[in-house]
């Protein structure tokens, strides 16, 4: 009864409003608030499906919606693994750092998607976005930072040519496995 009452006198774009007003420090009631409410997943990432969608194309919005993502739980958000991971495609967007985060928390949730998303990354020759996927690959295996940086380090070279991609495309080979 609670519950169906508040899906009835929840206010979406006040809610929304409140956000933006204050995207740098999010409240965590406003976070649970639409955490908990019967809105879809695919509200929150819009920006990612249907760009230039106003507001969802503003990013003062993008960091509550990724926390709003992870307050639900990564067993209440598998219907949207791959628009999470479009949130690395740039890791100065708003909410790719707490998405990054909670990515490599749950990697093995993520493997799959990760592997394919590496793919379209080396394909499209994104190599900020492949960088995001391969922190977080190399995280789940154990490595520090200072590790980490020292691969990326050594793997930028690849990016200059198509025949030197095949040693980025062995990395996707072993998640396979």
């Amino acid at each position: 009864m609670a519950t169906n009452t508040m899906q009835h006198t929840f206010d979406w774009k006040k809610q929304l409003h409140l956000l933006s007003e204050t995207h740098h420090l999010v409240g965590r009631e406003n976070i649970l608030l639409f955490a908990r409410s019967s809105l879809p997943n695919a509200f929150f990432v819009r920006q990612f499906t249907h760009i230039g969608l106003q507001p969802f194309c503003q990013k003062k919005y993008w960091r509550a919606f990724a926390l709003v993502l992870i307050s639900r739980g990564i067993n209440n958000v598998a219907d949207v693994y791959n628009e999470m991971l479009m949130w690395l495609q740039d890791i100065n967007w708003p909410g790719s750092v707490e998405m990054a985060s909670f990515v490599a928390d749950n990697f093995t949730q993520f493997r799959e998607i990760i592997k394919d998303s590496l793919l379209q990354a080396i394909n499209t020759s994104d190599e900020a976005w492949a960088n995001a996927l391969l922190t977080i690959i190399y995280r789940s295996n154990g490595l520090s930072d200072s590790e980490i940086n020292c691969k990326l380090q050594a793997m930028a070279q690849f990016w200059s040519s198509e025949a030197d991609k095949s040693i980025l495309y062995s990395i996707v080979e072993q998640l396979s496995k």
